[in-house]
């Protein structure tokens, strides 16, 4: 078998001298004589271009190929992997996890209960709040036996029964550090993780080298070396052979999809768990009227947002909540069709209308006129045209060290968020946080039911039910969903759409492809 061997010149127009000086940059920031240095040329190593030089950090897919969580989740589903089995009492609070007594720490010292709690007492310690306090609290039975009670059953933003992202912590290591300085451990510098890479070495702000860990409980990973490359810029490292792969986070969809149509390089996605959503103040009267709400909804052509976000085209639109499952299989409605003609006949059925012929209705003497809080200017101009073009004057307002003072202090009209979570709790957060009293009983049963219920398949069926309510009352308005994106050179093996697009969260399911 012989795997794929460098290639210097890739695809139209590619530079060798540009190529080669690259690749010397990053290999100089190596020691002399160092093997395992940085750079796709190696037939054995992965170089992952990713994020941040705190690649270990709880919330970044990076730290996956060296620390564990709990569970691991594929399209959305979710697998054991520090625990083997768990059970849970029926109002969804009280969990018992049955840990895996074959996993170890890269020194050889077992993984067990004492260190899940450990990390989850670390991050919600008062000297660093990753996790509210008294979100969750757990108790160890024995070494692989211990008991999470969590406040609520549904809630997220925090340790969820079914953890799949936050990674858990060498207790043995650990215990004597203080919370306060967690972000500069001198631990950081050598991490000892239980995951299927281990550390080897790291260059500060430029690269972390990573081993294949031969003791990893579900076999050796295929590939011998992984190279985190710390800083860059995706599309130059790609072209230039320097990395291997662009992960999440590091290139935005229309970069992403622009070198998809190169000869070697292909663009996976997934989507995310949060979306783009107009969040509308129901104090002010103009958004008290779900008509009104339902109007600016039937404006707004999802599709048209899509591609100036370069999302492709068969990547899935939707304007629900909708569960880690239903996003996974991509089971979920299709969003309110656009319709001006519908969206005028309601903003006239509620009283507006267009009475000096100046193109902007008003109701009394009240103009149909409001400002547009956000963060992301272009998509609020796009909006503020195409509302403009059912009678209403919007005007946006960027603002994003005081967004969240305005809203709680509910000072604002409405805002478009690119980072709204809409699992039950947090769906109805928000309608709290806009001053909206629920018309609809059916809907408050639901988001408090939610609370209680933990078994996916009921969960699935209570969001499917919530999808017609939501529709019409609009309460929140979703534009669509969060997309994720990476690019990888065609030497990557194993990475797809939408189940495995994040490079460093699958690192032990990808190899390295042979030579054709």
């Amino acid at each position: 078998m012989r795997l794929r061997p460098p290639r210097i010149l890739r695809g139209r127009g590619r530079c060798v001298l540009t190529t080669v000086l690259l690749g010397l940059a990053l290999l100089s920031a190596c020691a002399a004589g160092d093997s395992d240095s940085g750079s796709s040329a190696d037939p054995t190593t992965l170089t992952v271009l990713v994020t941040s030089e705190y690649w270990w950090m709880w919330n970044l897919p990076s730290h996956m190929p060296v620390f564990l969580s709990l569970f691991h989740e594929h399209a959305g589903e979710v697998e054991g992997r520090l625990v083997r089995s768990w059970e849970n009492s029926p109002d969804g609070r009280t969990w018992t996890y049955h840990m895996r007594t074959d996993v170890q720490w890269h020194d050889g010292v077992p993984v067990t209960a004492q260190d899940v709690k450990f990390t989850l007492d670390l991050l919600s310690h008062p000297d660093m709040l990753h996790l509210p306090p008294g979100a969750a609290r757990a108790e160890v039975l024995d070494d692989s036996t211990l008991t999470i009670y969590f406040e609520k059953a549904g809630s997220s933003r925090r340790w969820a029964p079914l953890e799949a992202e936050i990674p858990v912590y060498p207790r043995h290591l650990l215990v004597d550090l203080d919370p306060a300085d967690f972000s500069s451990w001198e631990f950081w510098r050598q991490p000892v993780g239980d995951g299927p890479f281990r550390f080897v070495r790291q260059i500060p702000h430029t690269m972390v080298v990573l081993e294949a860990n031969p003791d990893y409980f579900l076999g050796r990973p295929a590939i011998d070396r992984v190279v985190l490359k710390l800083a860059g810029t995706a599309r130059m490292d790609l072209l230039a052979a320097v990395v291997d792969v662009a992960d999440a986070f590091t290139v935005e969809p229309l970069e992403a999809f622009q070198l998809d149509g190169e000869p070697d390089f292909d663009a996976f996605w997934t989507i995310g768990d949060w979306v783009y959503a107009i969040l509308w103040n129901h104090r002010n009267p103009i958004f008290g009227d779900p008509r009104v709400r339902r109007a600016f909804s039937l404006a707004i052509d999802r599709r048209e947002i899509a591609r100036v976000l370069s999302y492709p085209e068969k990547a899935p639109l939707w304007d629900v909540p909708a569960t880690p499952g239903q996003r996974g299989s991509m089971d979920v409605i299709p969003p309110v069709a656009h319709d001006v003609g519908l969206a005028e006949s309601l903003l006239e059925d509620a009283g507006w209308r267009d009475l000096d012929g100046d193109g902007i209705r008003e109701r009394g003497s009240v103009k149909l006129m409001f400002t547009l809080l956000t963060r992301d200017p272009s998509l609020a101009v796009l909006l503020q045209d195409r509302f403009r073009r059912i009678g209403a004057d919007v005007d946006v307002v960027t603002s994003p060290g005081r967004d969240r003072e305005l809203i709680e202090a509910g000072d604002f009209d409405a805002f478009l968020g690119s980072s709204f979570n809409t699992s039950g709790p947090n769906l109805r957060n928000l309608m709290a946080e806009a001053g909206h009293v629920i018309p609809r009983p059916e809907l408050e049963r639901i988001l408090v039911a939610l609370d209680t219920i933990v078994d996916p398949t009921i969960r699935d069926r209570m969001f499917r039910e919530m999808w017609p309510v939501i529709q019409q009352e609009q309460p929140v308005t979703t534009l669509l969903p969060s997309l994720f994106v990476s690019v990888a050179s065609s030497r990557v093996g194993g990475l797809s759409s939408p189940d495995r697009a994040i490079a460093t969260a699958h690192m032990d399911e990808l190899w390295i492809e042979e030579d054709e």
